[in-house]
């Protein structure tokens, strides 16, 4: 079976064709996978950097804010003004401009023994609140505090505004010091929790992704964009902001992320891990460290490698088609592989019983093809050589006014024209006209045969003064008065070839063209072989025509 050419090489070629695709699943796929993973994580860490670094800089401004309102001169005075008087009412109307132009939720002033002195909540003033930690940890350091996100001690507007007690609260406070730099209280700032879940959720990420904050228990304070899901679920009543623990269903631990996080490591996984939701996710952690908080962010991992797996899935079909048409492919071309050769054969045949006129079609730049271009050329050699030997034979044999014709015929064999015509130079005129027309598929309505022509400016006194050969790859474009006759008779380009005889120049072979470009050295080395007999002949005809009486034509 294996024995013939075409089963060893359908063999060989079916072999070869689907090794790319062998090495594209085993080496290249495997590294495409691991790339487009490295790019989905590398996005998904780039957003929880950028979630990290808007977080701190919306929280510094909240310390800004704290610091800067501690130093306006109506808040370090509070000790001097009492309920009722207008300094009073004056600090009041400035701590509520503060509150609405900031966004806060409320200002307070409390003194060193821990007593709410001024509110933009009137019922809050005379309150004691000297356990909390933001009115001792900025007072007694001396400096900017951020609280814990905590449960409000009293009730307080909530996200719907209706009052409500233990609403998720963060405090910013910052001492307040007198004309003599001693700490008189701290001012405290009320920041709303929702507006912190707001500033969370400007970074999108994805159809399934999110990113939010979990503190040092393991509790998320900002809102969830599953808060109706998570609702339907019965994890959480009302909001996710200090009601949602961060448990992994399936095993009744925090999350591998909030884990992993919450000791102080920042970090990622690729592989995916379960949610809060028990899904399955891909991770990023970052530690907050200045506020105890873990910045996560999260995708569901059919999202995140969606395109990755339906790449898997394409390349599976790609496989399987490619393999298909390639084994198609292999048996058509282990079929057709053994032509060319028969094809070299049979035309090897044609030459040896004489017809030169045979060529191979070379279909390809392989050894195949070289041997057809090989045998083209071959016999191109040998048509060139049967077209000269025919080319002799006609000069030695027919008679003068036959010569031309026929050699045109010959010619045409070799040298593609439309107009081919031999020139004759005069020396004693300055003139030149054309002795035969060979070609009559061209015309030509004013250079006809007979047609004398001044050498000034044409084509054939270069020849004359260079005795080499001249072309015009464009009519359209030459520098020779004839150029435009030429073109407006339809032909494109020219090439005149010099007839010497005795080492001066007696005239030209002319060939015309409806192509541009259709001319070039490579027509050279034949008229070299041409040009001879045809100096002969045309001598000859000179003769004549010198021994004609005058006017005879």
């Amino acid at each position: 079976m294996f024995n013939s050419i075409r089963s060893k090489t359908t063999l060989i070629l079916l072999l070869f064709s689907c090794l790319p695709l062998l090495i594209s699943g085993t080496i290249i796929y495997p590294k495409v996978w691991r790339a487009l993973q490295e790019a989905t994580i590398r996005d998904l860490e780039g957003v929880g950097y950028k979630q990290a670094n808007l977080i701190r800089a919306w929280m510094k401004e909240r310390k800004y804010d704290a610091k800067a309102f501690a130093n306006e001169f109506l808040v370090s005075s509070f000790t001097e003004f009492s309920p009722g008087d207008e300094q009073f009412a004056r600090l009041v109307s400035h701590l509520c401009l503060l509150r609405d132009t900031y966004e806060y939720k409320e200002i307070s002033i409390i003194d060193n023994s821990g007593v709410i002195r001024v509110s933009t909540r009137e019922d809050l003033i005379g309150t004691t609140i000297e356990d909390f930690d933001y009115s001792q940890k900025a007072r007694i350091p001396g400096k900017t505090f951020v609280s814990d996100v905590m449960p409000s001690t009293y009730p307080i507007p909530n996200e719907y505004e209706e009052m409500e007690l233990g609403v998720p609260t963060l405090f910013v406070s910052s001492p307040v010091r007198d004309k003599t730099d001693q700490i008189t209280g701290i001012i405290c700032l009320r920041v709303d929790v929702m507006a912190l879940s707001r500033e969370m959720r400007r970074v999108r990420l994805g159809e399934t992704g999110e990113t939010y904050l979990v503190d040092k228990n393991g509790f998320m304070i900002s809102e969830s964009r599953f808060l109706q899901s998570i609702k339907d679920m019965g994890l959480v009543k009302k909001r996710t902001a200090l009601e949602l623990k961060l448990i992994d269903p399936g095993t009744g631990q925090l999350t591998k992320g909030v884990q992993a996080c919450l000791k102080g490591e920042s970090g990622y996984d690729a592989e995916g891990y379960s949610d809060y939701r028990g899904s399955r996710v891909l991770g990023f952690w970052h530690w907050l460290s200045e506020y105890q908080w873990a910045v996560m962010s999260e995708i569901d991992v059919d999202e995140a490698y969606g395109a990755i797996r339906e790449l898997k899935k394409n390349f599976f079909y790609m496989f399987v088609a490619l393999f298909a048409v390639l084994a198609l492919a292999v048996l058509y071309v282990g079929r057709k592989i053994a032509v060319p050769i028969i094809d070299v054969n049979e035309a090897t045949k044609r030459v040896a019983s004489g017809d030169y006129t045979h060529r191979l079609d070379v279909a390809s730049d392989d050894e195949l093809g070289e041997l057809a271009s090989s045998f083209n050329s071959m016999a191109k050699a040998l048509e060139e050589k049967e077209c000269i030997n025919n080319f002799n034979r006609i000069i030695a044999s027919s008679l003068l006014t036959e010569v031309f014709d026929a050699a045109s015929k010959e010619l045409k064999k070799l040298i593609d024209f439309d107009r081919f015509s031999i020139t004759s130079f005069r020396e004693e005129k300055d003139d030149f006209f054309l002795t035969f027309v060979l070609s009559k598929d061209n015309v030509s309505g004013e250079l006809t045969q007979g047609t004398r022509s001044k050498k000034e400016g044409s084509l054939f006194e270069k020849v004359l003064s260079t005795s080499k050969p001249v072309v015009v790859d464009d009519t359209e474009k030459g520098l020779f008065w004839s150029d435009k006759t030429l073109f407006k008779e339809g032909i494109r380009s020219r090439m005149a070839y010099p007839l010497t005889y005795r080492g001066e120049v007696i005239g030209a072979m002319n060939f015309g063209s409806k192509k541009p470009g259709n001319y070039s050295e490579e027509n050279f080395n034949l008229l070299s072989q041409i040009a001879p007999q045809m100096v002969v002949v045309l001598e000859n005809a000179r003769l004549i025509e010198k021994e004609r009486p005058e006017g005879g034509g």
